[in-house]
């Protein structure tokens, strides 16, 4: 009995000892340089990132910022530019459907299609192009040096975009006083470097009323008296067209190739559904009391 007891008490040492040797647990190199996958942040986990409800300018997902997206490959390097905002109405950012203006401004396009109008900006008549694509209203340096030379220019932090994807910087904008169409409103012009039309933008639609029914109109067509006696000639001149009944081809004739040696093959007659069995039989009749052109029964 005495043996036992201390074989146990010997053996619960060891064990207490074994326990107090274990080396601490060791911090792995990826706890210690943990990455963001958010932002490639190091000092804060993705939980807590400020760029938890962001929204990716490569992907358009939340969660994530341009450089770290993973559904484009290799992260984009974005050109650095301080206080840059984009403009859109809900993405912030402008994109015009002229890409002929905002993209290449060498390339000159048809106005038939385009609305101008001629807005009173600064009490002077400027010629303007009605652009529903474009977020804000802008003229060219060109514009500029000839209407409002003398009006200083303040230097907003935009960058325009077209669709094709190209950025341009404007030099400045000037707030200027809009009137047309009864309406006066203090706005803001935008000037781009290149030439071309002046563009009446979105931002100013909001404000100032067009009169849309006035842009675009159809003149009257007016129909001559002698427009019956016209027509009269034309069905007297071209009366079998007009005529009723199975029209001829004239002065035409029809060429079958058919194969050498070919032997005809019989093809049962469809069976007429029993919906339309009425109307076929109908027409049958009517083209069978056709005097010229009409069918012919036989029997086979």
């Amino acid at each position: 009995m005495e043996l036992r007891g201390e074989f146990n008490t010997k053996s619960s040492v060891n064990r207490i000892q074994r326990q107090q040797r274990r080396p601490p647990p060791r911090t792995t190199d990826r706890q210690k340089s943990f990455v963001c996958y958010r932002c490639s942040g190091k000092n804060h986990k993705a939980d807590t990132c400020r760029f938890k409800d962001a929204v990716c300018h490569s992907c358009y997902k939340k969660g994530h910022i341009r450089n770290e997206c993973r559904s484009s490959g290799k992260p984009k390097q974005i050109p650095a530019q301080k206080n840059v905002n984009s403009l859109d109405d809900q993405s912030r950012e402008y994109t015009s459907d002229q890409d002929d203006y905002l993209g290449n401004y060498s390339v000159k396009h048809s106005n038939q299609d385009s609305i101008w109008i001629t807005p009173n900006v600064n009490g002077k008549e400027v010629k303007m192009e009605l652009d529903t694509g474009s977020a804000v209203s802008v003229i060219s340096a060109l514009d500029y040096e000839k209407y409002f030379q003398n009006e200083k220019l303040e230097s907003g932090n935009v960058t325009l975009k077209t669709y094709s994807g190209e950025l341009i910087i404007p030099t400045g904008y000037m707030n200027v006083q809009v009137k047309y169409n009864g309406k006066c409103e203090n706005l803001k012009l935008y000037v781009v470097q290149k030439g071309g039309p002046a563009l009446f933008g979105r931002d100013w639609l909001r404000k100032i009323n067009l009169g849309w029914k006035n842009l675009k109109w159809i003149n009257k067509i007016s129909v001559s008296r002698n427009s019956d006696e016209k027509l009269d000639l034309l069905l007297k001149e071209y009366s079998n067209v007009f005529r009723e009944g199975i029209g001829c081809v004239a002065d035409i004739k029809a060429h079958l190739t058919l194969k050498e040696n070919a032997s005809p093959k019989f093809v049962k007659a469809k069976l007429v559904p029993f919906s339309v069995k009425p109307q076929v039989e109908r027409e049958l009749i009517r083209l069978e009391k056709e005097e010229n052109g009409g069918l012919t029964w036989f029997n086979s």
